[in-house]
Protein backbone atom coordinates (compact mmCIF):
# COMPACT_ATOMS: atom_id res chain seq x y z
CA UNK A 1 0.00 0.00 0.00
CA UNK A 2 0.88 3.49 -0.56
CA UNK A 3 1.72 5.80 2.30
CA UNK A 4 -1.68 7.73 1.59
CA UNK A 5 -4.08 4.24 1.96
CA UNK A 6 -3.26 4.64 5.35
CA UNK A 7 -5.51 6.40 8.43
CA UNK A 8 -4.03 7.81 11.23
CA UNK A 9 -4.42 8.96 15.22
CA UNK A 10 -4.84 12.43 16.01
CA UNK A 11 -1.73 12.23 18.20
CA UNK A 12 0.27 10.63 15.24
CA UNK A 13 -1.02 13.40 13.24
CA UNK A 14 -0.15 16.31 15.40
CA UNK A 15 3.32 14.31 15.29
CA UNK A 16 3.51 13.72 11.70
CA UNK A 17 2.88 17.85 11.33
CA UNK A 18 5.90 18.72 13.66
CA UNK A 19 7.92 16.77 11.62
CA UNK A 20 6.88 18.34 8.53
CA UNK A 21 7.42 21.41 10.27
CA UNK A 22 11.12 20.47 11.63
CA UNK A 23 12.26 18.11 8.51
CA UNK A 24 11.13 20.25 5.72
CA UNK A 25 11.88 23.66 7.20
CA UNK A 26 8.12 24.98 6.93
CA UNK A 27 7.00 27.62 9.15
CA UNK A 28 3.93 26.72 11.71
CA UNK A 29 1.79 29.52 10.17
CA UNK A 30 2.57 28.70 6.67
CA UNK A 31 1.24 25.13 6.86
CA UNK A 32 -1.78 26.92 8.80
CA UNK A 33 -1.98 29.15 6.00
CA UNK A 34 -1.61 26.29 3.28
CA UNK A 35 -4.78 24.51 5.64
CA UNK A 36 -6.91 27.47 5.74
CA UNK A 37 -7.07 28.22 2.07
CA UNK A 38 -7.73 24.39 1.19
CA UNK A 39 -10.67 24.98 3.25
CA UNK A 40 -11.48 28.24 1.99
CA UNK A 41 -11.17 26.90 -1.91
CA UNK A 42 -13.72 23.93 -0.85
CA UNK A 43 -15.68 25.99 0.43
CA UNK A 44 -16.19 28.36 -2.29
CA UNK A 45 -16.84 25.28 -4.74
CA UNK A 46 -19.73 24.02 -2.65
CA UNK A 47 -21.10 26.43 -0.85
CA UNK A 48 -22.78 30.06 -1.23
CA UNK A 49 -23.92 32.89 0.70
CA UNK A 50 -22.81 34.95 4.15
CA UNK A 51 -19.31 32.77 5.49
CA UNK A 52 -20.09 32.21 9.60
CA UNK A 53 -17.04 30.93 11.54
CA UNK A 54 -17.41 29.63 14.94
CA UNK A 55 -13.44 29.31 16.45
CA UNK A 56 -12.61 28.00 19.80
CA UNK A 57 -9.12 28.80 21.56
CA UNK A 58 -6.54 25.90 19.67
CA UNK A 59 -4.53 25.39 16.60
CA UNK A 60 -8.21 24.65 15.03
CA UNK A 61 -9.50 28.27 15.39
CA UNK A 62 -6.21 29.62 13.75
CA UNK A 63 -7.48 27.71 10.84
CA UNK A 64 -10.86 29.71 10.69
CA UNK A 65 -9.09 32.74 11.22
CA UNK A 66 -7.40 32.32 7.79
CA UNK A 67 -10.33 30.89 6.32
CA UNK A 68 -11.88 34.65 7.75
CA UNK A 69 -9.09 36.67 5.86
CA UNK A 70 -9.13 35.14 2.83
CA UNK A 71 -12.59 35.65 2.67
CA UNK A 72 -11.93 39.28 3.51
CA UNK A 73 -9.54 39.55 0.55
CA UNK A 74 -12.18 38.71 -1.82
CA UNK A 75 -14.50 41.23 -0.13
CA UNK A 76 -16.92 38.07 0.49
CA UNK A 77 -19.38 38.47 4.07
CA UNK A 78 -17.87 37.12 6.60
CA UNK A 79 -19.31 36.60 10.70
CA UNK A 80 -16.74 35.16 12.81
CA UNK A 81 -17.30 33.87 16.48
CA UNK A 82 -14.87 33.28 19.22
CA UNK A 83 -15.84 31.19 22.12
CA UNK A 84 -13.92 32.95 24.88
CA UNK A 85 -12.02 35.96 24.50
CA UNK A 86 -9.51 35.98 21.71
CA UNK A 87 -6.68 37.84 23.16
CA UNK A 88 -6.32 33.68 24.55
CA UNK A 89 -4.92 32.72 21.36
CA UNK A 90 -1.11 31.74 21.14
CA UNK A 91 2.06 31.34 19.15
CA UNK A 92 0.23 30.46 15.10
CA UNK A 93 -3.47 30.96 15.70
CA UNK A 94 -2.62 34.38 17.34
CA UNK A 95 -0.61 35.12 14.19
CA UNK A 96 -3.66 34.11 12.10
CA UNK A 97 -5.89 36.22 14.25
CA UNK A 98 -3.86 39.13 13.73
CA UNK A 99 -3.52 38.65 10.33
CA UNK A 100 -7.26 38.15 10.35
CA UNK A 101 -7.61 41.46 12.19
CA UNK A 102 -5.65 43.49 9.30
CA UNK A 103 -7.80 42.52 6.92
CA UNK A 104 -10.86 44.30 8.62
CA UNK A 105 -12.32 41.24 10.24
CA UNK A 106 -14.77 42.16 13.49
CA UNK A 107 -14.48 39.40 16.30
CA UNK A 108 -17.70 38.90 18.09
CA UNK A 109 -16.50 36.61 21.30
CA UNK A 110 -19.00 34.56 22.69
CA UNK A 111 -19.55 33.64 26.41
CA UNK A 112 -22.65 31.76 26.03
CA UNK A 113 -24.47 30.87 23.42
CA UNK A 114 -26.92 34.05 23.25
CA UNK A 115 -25.66 35.52 20.37
CA UNK A 116 -25.09 32.97 18.08
CA UNK A 117 -28.05 33.73 16.15
CA UNK A 118 -25.76 36.08 13.74
CA UNK A 119 -24.65 32.81 12.37
CA UNK A 120 -28.31 31.54 11.55
CA UNK A 121 -28.30 33.81 8.37
CA UNK A 122 -25.11 32.57 7.32
CA UNK A 123 -24.88 30.14 3.92
CA UNK A 124 -22.38 28.26 5.12
CA UNK A 125 -20.82 27.72 8.71
CA UNK A 126 -16.98 26.65 9.19
CA UNK A 127 -16.67 24.86 12.68
CA UNK A 128 -13.10 25.61 13.73
CA UNK A 129 -13.69 24.85 17.29
CA UNK A 130 -12.20 21.76 18.58
CA UNK A 131 -9.47 19.72 16.69
CA UNK A 132 -7.55 16.75 16.79
CA UNK A 133 -5.98 16.77 20.50
CA UNK A 134 -9.83 16.53 22.46
CA UNK A 135 -9.81 13.63 25.26
CA UNK A 136 -12.67 14.52 27.51
CA UNK A 137 -16.01 15.72 26.88
CA UNK A 138 -16.23 19.10 25.26
CA UNK A 139 -17.35 21.49 27.71
CA UNK A 140 -20.63 23.20 28.70
CA UNK A 141 -20.00 26.14 25.60
CA UNK A 142 -18.75 24.35 23.44
CA UNK A 143 -21.62 21.67 24.29
CA UNK A 144 -24.13 24.29 23.86
CA UNK A 145 -22.96 25.87 20.35
CA UNK A 146 -22.35 22.12 19.24
CA UNK A 147 -25.73 21.55 19.56
CA UNK A 148 -27.56 24.46 18.34
CA UNK A 149 -25.35 24.12 14.89
CA UNK A 150 -26.84 20.90 14.28
CA UNK A 151 -30.25 22.19 14.82
CA UNK A 152 -30.16 24.21 11.75
CA UNK A 153 -30.46 23.61 8.24
CA UNK A 154 -27.60 25.25 7.05
CA UNK A 155 -24.18 23.33 5.76
CA UNK A 156 -21.18 23.21 8.18
CA UNK A 157 -17.64 22.63 6.92
CA UNK A 158 -15.23 20.90 9.59
CA UNK A 159 -11.88 21.49 9.36
CA UNK A 160 -9.68 18.95 10.31
CA UNK A 161 -12.48 16.82 12.26
CA UNK A 162 -16.10 17.74 13.09
CA UNK A 163 -15.72 19.59 17.31
CA UNK A 164 -16.53 16.48 19.78
CA UNK A 165 -15.24 13.42 17.56
CA UNK A 166 -12.22 11.67 19.17
CA UNK A 167 -9.90 11.69 16.41
CA UNK A 168 -8.73 7.83 17.23
CA UNK A 169 -11.41 5.76 18.21
CA UNK A 170 -14.66 7.78 16.26
CA UNK A 171 -16.54 8.16 19.51
CA UNK A 172 -18.33 11.30 20.35
CA UNK A 173 -17.14 12.87 23.76
CA UNK A 174 -20.26 14.38 25.08
CA UNK A 175 -21.59 16.09 21.57
CA UNK A 176 -20.17 16.22 17.90
CA UNK A 177 -20.90 18.68 15.31
CA UNK A 178 -22.64 17.20 12.25
CA UNK A 179 -20.77 18.20 9.53
CA UNK A 180 -21.98 18.06 5.58
CA UNK A 181 -17.63 17.78 4.60
CA UNK A 182 -14.52 17.68 6.66
CA UNK A 183 -11.59 18.93 4.76
CA UNK A 184 -8.98 17.18 6.41
CA UNK A 185 -5.35 17.59 6.60
CA UNK A 186 -1.60 15.92 5.98
CA UNK A 187 -3.24 12.49 6.60
CA UNK A 188 -6.28 10.99 7.12
CA UNK A 189 -7.72 10.62 10.62
CA UNK A 190 -9.22 7.16 11.28
CA UNK A 191 -12.01 8.53 14.04
CA UNK A 192 -12.94 9.66 10.67
CA UNK A 193 -14.13 6.56 9.58
CA UNK A 194 -15.16 4.09 12.19
CA UNK A 195 -18.04 4.41 15.17
CA UNK A 196 -20.05 7.92 14.75
CA UNK A 197 -16.95 8.81 12.37
CA UNK A 198 -18.88 8.84 9.17
CA UNK A 199 -22.45 9.60 10.39
CA UNK A 200 -20.93 12.93 11.76
CA UNK A 201 -17.99 13.91 8.86
CA UNK A 202 -20.26 14.09 5.88
CA UNK A 203 -18.30 14.20 2.70
CA UNK A 204 -14.36 13.64 4.14
CA UNK A 205 -12.08 15.58 1.45
CA UNK A 206 -7.70 15.20 2.35
CA UNK A 207 -5.64 17.59 1.14
CA UNK A 208 -1.84 16.39 1.99
CA UNK A 209 -0.43 20.33 1.60
CA UNK A 210 2.35 19.76 -0.12
CA UNK A 211 4.29 17.84 2.81
CA UNK A 212 6.09 14.63 1.15
CA UNK A 213 4.54 11.25 1.44
CA UNK A 214 7.68 9.81 3.30
CA UNK A 215 7.02 11.70 6.64
CA UNK A 216 3.44 10.15 7.41
CA UNK A 217 5.21 6.82 6.00
CA UNK A 218 7.22 6.73 8.65
CA UNK A 219 4.83 6.10 11.21
CA UNK A 220 2.39 2.79 11.59
CA UNK A 221 -1.04 3.23 10.25
CA UNK A 222 -4.24 1.67 10.14
CA UNK A 223 -4.70 0.46 6.72
CA UNK A 224 -7.53 2.21 4.46
CA UNK A 225 -9.04 -0.84 3.00
CA UNK A 226 -10.90 -0.64 -0.70
CA UNK A 227 -11.88 -3.37 -2.65
CA UNK A 228 -10.15 -1.46 -5.70
CA UNK A 229 -7.07 -2.86 -4.02
CA UNK A 230 -8.10 -6.78 -4.12
CA UNK A 231 -10.42 -6.86 -7.21
CA UNK A 232 -7.52 -7.96 -9.45
CA UNK A 233 -5.43 -10.14 -6.92
CA UNK A 234 -8.36 -12.36 -6.17
CA UNK A 235 -9.11 -15.72 -7.65
CA UNK A 236 -11.17 -15.21 -10.79
CA UNK A 237 -12.53 -17.83 -13.53
CA UNK A 238 -10.76 -17.90 -17.11
CA UNK A 239 -13.29 -19.11 -19.46
CA UNK A 240 -10.71 -20.53 -21.37
CA UNK A 241 -9.68 -22.88 -19.02
CA UNK A 242 -9.82 -26.43 -19.06
CA UNK A 243 -11.36 -26.42 -15.21
CA UNK A 244 -13.76 -28.27 -12.83
CA UNK A 245 -15.65 -27.88 -9.87
CA UNK A 246 -13.29 -28.91 -7.28
CA UNK A 247 -10.22 -26.52 -8.14
CA UNK A 248 -12.48 -23.78 -6.76
CA UNK A 249 -13.02 -25.22 -3.25
CA UNK A 250 -16.17 -26.74 -1.33
CA UNK A 251 -17.98 -24.52 1.22
CA UNK A 252 -19.04 -26.23 4.19
CA UNK A 253 -21.94 -23.71 6.22
CA UNK A 254 -22.85 -25.21 9.43
CA UNK A 255 -25.86 -23.95 11.21
CA UNK A 256 -29.32 -23.76 11.46
CA UNK A 257 -31.16 -24.57 14.11
CA UNK A 258 -35.16 -24.60 14.73
CA UNK A 259 -36.75 -21.57 13.54
CA UNK A 260 -33.63 -20.41 12.06
CA UNK A 261 -32.56 -21.89 8.86
CA UNK A 262 -32.60 -18.65 6.60
CA UNK A 263 -29.22 -18.09 7.96
CA UNK A 264 -27.11 -20.87 6.38
CA UNK A 265 -29.34 -20.29 3.10
CA UNK A 266 -28.15 -16.75 3.00
CA UNK A 267 -24.41 -17.89 3.40
CA UNK A 268 -24.49 -21.04 1.16
CA UNK A 269 -25.72 -18.90 -1.43
CA UNK A 270 -23.26 -15.65 -0.85
CA UNK A 271 -20.44 -18.60 -0.73
CA UNK A 272 -21.89 -20.12 -4.01
CA UNK A 273 -22.00 -16.19 -5.87
CA UNK A 274 -18.66 -15.27 -4.71
CA UNK A 275 -16.90 -18.48 -6.97
CA UNK A 276 -16.99 -21.46 -4.38
CA UNK A 277 -16.83 -24.59 -6.96
CA UNK A 278 -19.19 -26.43 -4.19
CA UNK A 279 -21.12 -25.29 -1.24
CA UNK A 280 -22.27 -27.88 1.29
CA UNK A 281 -25.04 -27.30 4.27
CA UNK A 282 -25.42 -29.23 7.69
CA UNK A 283 -28.96 -27.79 9.13
CA UNK A 284 -32.20 -29.13 10.34
CA UNK A 285 -33.97 -31.41 8.53
CA UNK A 286 -37.54 -29.14 8.31
CA UNK A 287 -34.68 -26.43 6.41
CA UNK A 288 -33.70 -28.45 3.62
CA UNK A 289 -36.92 -28.22 1.04
CA UNK A 290 -36.49 -24.19 1.67
CA UNK A 291 -33.26 -24.34 1.02
CA UNK A 292 -33.10 -26.33 -1.67
CA UNK A 293 -36.50 -24.82 -3.66
CA UNK A 294 -34.28 -21.66 -3.07
CA UNK A 295 -30.75 -22.69 -4.10
CA UNK A 296 -31.07 -26.00 -5.71
CA UNK A 297 -26.92 -26.27 -6.23
CA UNK A 298 -26.82 -26.63 -2.52
CA UNK A 299 -25.95 -29.73 -1.44
CA UNK A 300 -27.60 -30.29 1.88
CA UNK A 301 -27.79 -33.06 4.98
CA UNK A 302 -29.98 -32.33 7.64
CA UNK A 303 -28.98 -33.98 11.23
CA UNK A 304 -31.77 -33.38 14.04
CA UNK A 305 -29.10 -35.91 16.86
CA UNK A 306 -25.92 -34.10 17.28
CA UNK A 307 -24.81 -34.29 21.44
CA UNK A 308 -22.21 -32.47 22.95
CA UNK A 309 -20.49 -34.41 25.06
CA UNK A 310 -18.61 -33.73 28.68
CA UNK A 311 -15.66 -32.28 29.64
CA UNK A 312 -13.34 -35.07 29.74
CA UNK A 313 -9.62 -33.91 30.55
CA UNK A 314 -10.94 -30.82 28.71
CA UNK A 315 -11.33 -33.37 25.36
CA UNK A 316 -14.24 -31.70 23.64
CA UNK A 317 -16.07 -33.49 20.98
CA UNK A 318 -19.45 -33.37 19.20
CA UNK A 319 -20.71 -36.62 18.16
CA UNK A 320 -23.51 -37.27 15.31
CA UNK A 321 -25.42 -40.01 16.20
CA UNK A 322 -26.58 -42.57 14.02
CA UNK A 323 -26.69 -42.69 10.34
CA UNK A 324 -25.52 -39.51 8.88
CA UNK A 325 -22.35 -39.79 11.68
CA UNK A 326 -20.16 -41.70 8.55
CA UNK A 327 -21.71 -39.03 6.14
CA UNK A 328 -20.24 -36.16 8.33
CA UNK A 329 -17.33 -37.32 9.02
CA UNK A 330 -16.51 -37.56 5.39
CA UNK A 331 -18.17 -34.46 3.99
CA UNK A 332 -15.35 -32.83 7.26
CA UNK A 333 -12.62 -34.63 5.30
CA UNK A 334 -13.92 -33.15 2.00
CA UNK A 335 -14.50 -29.56 2.32
CA UNK A 336 -11.79 -26.53 2.00
CA UNK A 337 -13.40 -24.05 4.35
CA UNK A 338 -15.82 -24.42 6.91
CA UNK A 339 -18.39 -21.33 8.26
CA UNK A 340 -20.28 -22.28 11.31
CA UNK A 341 -22.52 -20.01 13.65
CA UNK A 342 -25.44 -18.79 11.30
CA UNK A 343 -28.05 -19.92 13.21
CA UNK A 344 -26.46 -22.27 14.59
CA UNK A 345 -28.20 -21.60 18.31
CA UNK A 346 -26.43 -22.12 22.18
CA UNK A 347 -28.32 -25.20 22.96
CA UNK A 348 -27.18 -28.52 22.46
CA UNK A 349 -27.15 -28.77 18.84
CA UNK A 350 -25.29 -26.05 18.21
CA UNK A 351 -22.85 -26.95 20.52
CA UNK A 352 -22.46 -30.70 19.76
CA UNK A 353 -21.80 -29.13 15.67
CA UNK A 354 -19.29 -26.24 17.45
CA UNK A 355 -17.62 -29.15 19.00
CA UNK A 356 -17.22 -31.74 16.30
CA UNK A 357 -15.82 -29.00 13.89
CA UNK A 358 -13.52 -28.20 16.87
CA UNK A 359 -12.06 -31.33 16.08
CA UNK A 360 -10.82 -30.74 12.37
CA UNK A 361 -8.02 -28.26 11.25
CA UNK A 362 -9.08 -26.10 8.35
CA UNK A 363 -9.82 -22.50 7.41
CA UNK A 364 -12.43 -21.86 9.50
CA UNK A 365 -14.66 -18.94 9.96
CA UNK A 366 -16.65 -18.57 13.46
CA UNK A 367 -19.76 -15.88 13.30
CA UNK A 368 -23.26 -15.63 15.47
CA UNK A 369 -23.93 -18.27 17.98
CA UNK A 370 -20.52 -20.04 17.89
CA UNK A 371 -18.61 -16.60 19.22
CA UNK A 372 -21.41 -17.00 22.06
CA UNK A 373 -20.33 -20.47 22.90
CA UNK A 374 -16.92 -19.73 22.78
CA UNK A 375 -17.47 -16.82 25.21
CA UNK A 376 -19.60 -19.11 27.12
CA UNK A 377 -17.22 -21.97 27.73
CA UNK A 378 -13.57 -22.14 28.74
CA UNK A 379 -12.77 -25.15 26.79
CA UNK A 380 -14.49 -24.70 23.63
CA UNK A 381 -12.26 -21.20 23.13
CA UNK A 382 -9.35 -23.10 24.29
CA UNK A 383 -9.66 -25.52 21.45
CA UNK A 384 -10.51 -22.45 19.00
CA UNK A 385 -7.22 -20.65 19.87
CA UNK A 386 -4.97 -23.73 18.58
CA UNK A 387 -6.70 -23.91 15.16
CA UNK A 388 -4.03 -22.62 12.83
CA UNK A 389 -6.32 -20.85 10.43
CA UNK A 390 -9.58 -18.64 11.69
CA UNK A 391 -11.52 -15.54 11.74
CA UNK A 392 -14.14 -14.53 14.27
CA UNK A 393 -16.71 -12.02 12.79
CA UNK A 394 -18.02 -10.30 16.10
CA UNK A 395 -20.41 -7.75 15.87
CA UNK A 396 -19.76 -5.42 19.02
CA UNK A 397 -22.29 -7.33 20.92
CA UNK A 398 -20.68 -10.39 20.40
CA UNK A 399 -17.27 -8.65 21.13
CA UNK A 400 -17.89 -7.59 24.59
CA UNK A 401 -19.24 -11.46 25.50
CA UNK A 402 -15.49 -12.72 23.87
CA UNK A 403 -13.94 -9.99 25.54
CA UNK A 404 -16.02 -10.01 29.07
CA UNK A 405 -17.09 -6.35 28.72
CA UNK A 406 -19.76 -4.58 27.14
CA UNK A 407 -21.23 -3.50 23.64
CA UNK A 408 -20.35 0.06 24.79
CA UNK A 409 -17.12 -0.62 26.17
CA UNK A 410 -16.03 -2.28 22.63
CA UNK A 411 -17.40 0.99 20.74
CA UNK A 412 -15.50 3.56 22.65
CA UNK A 413 -12.03 2.15 21.22
CA UNK A 414 -13.18 -0.34 18.17
CA UNK A 415 -9.06 -0.39 17.32
CA UNK A 416 -8.10 -1.50 20.50
CA UNK A 417 -11.28 -3.89 20.45
CA UNK A 418 -10.02 -5.78 17.74
CA UNK A 419 -6.10 -5.86 18.35
CA UNK A 420 -6.94 -7.63 21.72
CA UNK A 421 -9.49 -10.25 20.24
CA UNK A 422 -6.96 -10.81 17.23
CA UNK A 423 -4.24 -11.88 20.49
CA UNK A 424 -6.47 -13.49 23.00
CA UNK A 425 -7.72 -15.88 19.85
CA UNK A 426 -4.73 -15.96 17.85
CA UNK A 427 -7.11 -14.62 15.14
CA UNK A 428 -8.02 -12.50 12.01
CA UNK A 429 -10.86 -10.54 13.33
CA UNK A 430 -13.34 -8.91 11.58
CA UNK A 431 -15.34 -6.04 14.40
CA UNK A 432 -18.37 -5.49 12.27
CA UNK A 433 -20.52 -2.19 12.20
CA UNK A 434 -19.72 1.08 10.89
CA UNK A 435 -16.34 1.18 9.65
CA UNK A 436 -15.53 -1.89 9.78
CA UNK A 437 -12.18 -3.15 11.26
CA UNK A 438 -10.10 -5.87 10.77
CA UNK A 439 -7.56 -7.01 12.95
CA UNK A 440 -4.37 -9.81 13.19
CA UNK A 441 -0.80 -8.49 12.35
CA UNK A 442 -1.95 -5.21 11.19
CA UNK A 443 -5.09 -3.45 11.27
CA UNK A 444 -7.41 -2.04 9.01
CA UNK A 445 -10.50 -0.60 8.40
CA UNK A 446 -13.16 -0.80 5.70
CA UNK A 447 -13.58 2.33 3.76
CA UNK A 448 -17.06 1.17 1.90
CA UNK A 449 -20.74 0.33 3.80
CA UNK A 450 -23.94 2.74 4.30
CA UNK A 451 -26.35 2.57 7.26
CA UNK A 452 -28.34 0.56 4.97
CA UNK A 453 -26.55 -2.41 6.08
CA UNK A 454 -28.70 -2.59 9.21
CA UNK A 455 -30.81 -5.20 8.82
CA UNK A 456 -30.83 -8.71 9.23
CA UNK A 457 -28.95 -11.47 7.37
CA UNK A 458 -25.92 -9.18 6.10
CA UNK A 459 -23.50 -10.90 8.73
CA UNK A 460 -24.85 -14.08 7.17
CA UNK A 461 -24.30 -13.05 3.45
CA UNK A 462 -20.34 -11.76 4.77
CA UNK A 463 -19.81 -15.07 5.97
CA UNK A 464 -20.56 -16.46 2.87
CA UNK A 465 -18.05 -13.95 1.09
CA UNK A 466 -15.13 -14.62 3.49
CA UNK A 467 -15.94 -18.68 3.13
CA UNK A 468 -15.69 -18.58 -0.57
CA UNK A 469 -12.68 -16.84 -1.01
CA UNK A 470 -11.00 -18.94 2.17
CA UNK A 471 -11.82 -22.30 -0.05
CA UNK A 472 -10.09 -21.00 -3.12
CA UNK A 473 -7.24 -20.82 -1.44
CA UNK A 474 -6.92 -16.96 0.06
CA UNK A 475 -5.10 -16.40 3.38
CA UNK A 476 -7.23 -15.30 6.30
CA UNK A 477 -6.24 -11.87 6.46
CA UNK A 478 -6.34 -11.10 3.03
CA UNK A 479 -9.85 -13.14 2.83
CA UNK A 480 -11.12 -11.03 5.28
CA UNK A 481 -10.34 -8.33 4.15
CA UNK A 482 -11.40 -8.49 0.60
CA UNK A 483 -14.48 -10.22 1.95
CA UNK A 484 -15.22 -7.25 3.50
CA UNK A 485 -14.37 -4.65 1.13
CA UNK A 486 -16.42 -6.59 -1.82
CA UNK A 487 -19.24 -7.07 0.74
CA UNK A 488 -19.60 -3.41 1.45
CA UNK A 489 -18.67 -2.20 -2.00
CA UNK A 490 -21.89 -4.02 -3.00
CA UNK A 491 -24.34 -2.35 -0.55
CA UNK A 492 -22.87 0.93 -1.76
CA UNK A 493 -23.56 -0.36 -5.38
CA UNK A 494 -26.70 -1.50 -4.45
CA UNK A 495 -28.06 2.00 -2.37
CA UNK A 496 -26.43 3.55 -5.28
CA UNK A 497 -29.22 1.74 -7.71
CA UNK A 498 -31.99 1.36 -5.66
CA UNK A 499 -31.73 3.73 -2.49
CA UNK A 500 -31.51 2.78 0.90
CA UNK A 501 -34.98 2.27 2.26
CA UNK A 502 -35.81 -1.45 2.29
CA UNK A 503 -32.43 -2.93 1.54
CA UNK A 504 -32.30 -6.07 2.46
CA UNK A 505 -29.24 -8.90 2.57
CA UNK A 506 -29.87 -10.80 -0.25
CA UNK A 507 -30.27 -7.61 -2.92
CA UNK A 508 -26.97 -7.85 -2.60
CA UNK A 509 -26.07 -11.22 -4.86
CA UNK A 510 -26.21 -9.33 -8.36
CA UNK A 511 -23.97 -6.42 -7.12
CA UNK A 512 -21.30 -9.62 -5.60
CA UNK A 513 -21.05 -11.43 -8.50
CA UNK A 514 -21.04 -7.88 -10.94
CA UNK A 515 -18.28 -6.20 -8.74
CA UNK A 516 -16.23 -9.78 -9.25
CA UNK A 517 -16.73 -9.70 -12.69
CA UNK A 518 -16.20 -6.20 -13.50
Amino acid sequence: MHADSFLYSGQQARAIDARAIEQEGILGIHLMKKAGSAAFEHMLSRYTGKIGIICGSGNNAGDGYIVAALALQRSLPVCLIQLGSADTLKGDAAIARDWALQCGLKIQELTTKVGMENLNQCGVIVDAMLGTGLSGDVRPLYKQCIDTLNSWAIPILAIDLPSGLNSHTGCVHGSAVRADLTVTFIVAKQGLYTAEGPAHAGEIVLDGLGIPASIPASFQGVEALNWADYAAKMPGRDIRANSNKNKYGHVLVVGGDKGMGGAVCMTAQTALRCGAGMVSVITRPEHLAGLLSRQPELMALGVDDVSPLGDHDHHLIGHAQGLFEGQIEALMERVSSLVIGPGLGTRSWGQGFLQLALEYQMPMLFDADALNLVARIPALASRLRDLPEKILTPHPGEAGRLLGCSPGEVQQDRFAAARELSQKYQASIVLKGAGTVISDENTGVCMHGNAAMATAGMGDMLSGVIAAFLAQGVSCGRAARAGVCLHSAAADLAVEREGAMGLVATDLLPCLRELQNS
